[in-house]
């Protein structure tokens, strides 16, 4: 385990973060002080406290806003992904084992989106199957706020895996980089 120093700020001491692993074991405790071998990218505190997360999993108009850019980005870089139809389908489960989450980034004050993050919660794993960011977005290193996000989440879901999938000669460069 790593341990943050505890001279930072709560804010501080979460923004440690890029996860590098293909299935990261969670800290036992519920403290954000503890972060997993292997999460080793650190934010700047201005962007932390610029960039606001919130949990849109309930919200139908944000989840028709991430199922339109993913299909403009799935276009534009070329890629197959997951169908509307999936995800519109694994937002509609609704079980004790299974939770769809969705995050969405933004500016504080501010509703435009900077970014969403989908992740999935079943039995003890969490899965990061979406992550999506707007240059502005990318600026201001949304995702690894709402990744880190999504694993505290996990946490309080009482998630002790968190998996953010393979890495392979495939997988796009700026995706490479973040689990590197």
């Amino acid at each position: 385990m790593l341990n943050v120093p505890d001279n930072l700020s709560a804010t501080e001491q979460s923004i440690f973060i890029s996860s590098v692993a293909s299935k990261t074991t969670l800290p036992p405790d519920k403290s954000s002080n503890e972060l997993p071998a292997g999460i080793v990218t650190s934010l700047t505190t201005k962007t932390v406290s610029l960039v606001s997360v919130s949990d849109v999993s309930d919200s139908d108009m944000e989840l028709n806003y991430l199922v339109k850019n993913y299909e403009n980005l799935q276009v534009a870089k070329d890629f197959t992904g997951l169908s509307k139809e999936l995800i519109y389908s694994l937002a509609q489960e609704k079980d004790q084992h299974w939770k769809f989450n969705l995050f969405k980034a933004h500016l504080e004050n501010e509703s435009n989106a900077l970014g969403y993050l989908v992740t999935i919660d079943h039995g003890d794993t969490s899965i990061y199957l979406i992550g999506l960011t707007t240059e502005i977005g990318r600026n201001y290193q949304a995702n690894y706020v709402m990744l880190w996000l999504g694993i505290l989440n996990a946490k309080r879901n009482g998630c002790s895996k968190f998996d953010i999938g393979g890495l392979n000669e495939d997988t796009p460069s700026g995706v490479a980089h973040f689990k590197k």
